[in-house]
């Protein structure tokens, strides 16, 4: 199986600490609330805990809103040995499984024309959904295409981003059809 890593795990430091945040303040709450609904309390304690409940729940729902692109950006490509893409996020957990024989495209935005830009990629899937990846620069992109077997052949310069256009993706590569390997 090849792997390609889209991301660096440097710039990936502080997403794990913030995830692990939103998870305590989301336990914390869920403490207070428990401790709400159990214990008999005065009404100075239940104001407190009121209080910690809504404080702790307001600082979950705004760390997740930082977190959550992360969880949900591409990280890494992994092609099993028919073809088959395993697409994760940077924690390894599986965001989409697109099968070999599946229609695909990539578009690759914003990385400039001499590709100094960062940007992302984009893998469009038969059904129309959009898969991003994390910001990646143009030498990512270059050793991403590498990797999996774009050559410079496959890739569309347009407007600073780089289209490669439906195709399937075999055990050798990608496998462009008839109709756009005559382009």
């Amino acid at each position: 199986m090849r792997s390609v890593s889209l991301g660096q795990r440097l710039y990936f430091a502080w997403h794990l600490p913030t995830v692990l945040l939103a998870v305590a303040a989301l336990a914390v709450a869920a403490v207070m609330a428990r401790s709400l609904a159990r214990d008999h309390l005065d009404a100075r304690a239940r104001y407190l805990r009121w209080s910690v409940v809504g404080w702790s729940s307001v600082f979950a729902s705004i760390l997740s809103v930082v977190v959550w692109p992360y969880l949900n950006a591409v990280a890494s490509v992994g092609v099993e040995a028919d073809g088959t893409w395993r697409l994760r996020n940077y924690l390894g957990v599986e965001l989409a499984r697109v099968p070999a024989g599946e229609t695909r495209s990539l578009r690759a935005l914003d990385l400039g024309g001499l590709r100094w830009g960062a940007g992302h990629v984009e893998v469009v899937r038969a059904s129309g959904e959009t898969l991003r990846t994390v910001r990646i620069g143009g030498q990512t992109f270059g050793r991403f295409c590498a990797s999996l077997g774009y050559t410079a052949e496959m890739q569309r310069e347009a407007f600073g981003s780089v289209l490669i256009p439906p195709h399937t993706f075999t055990a050798r590569g990608p496998a462009m059809g008839r109709a756009l390997a005559s382009r």
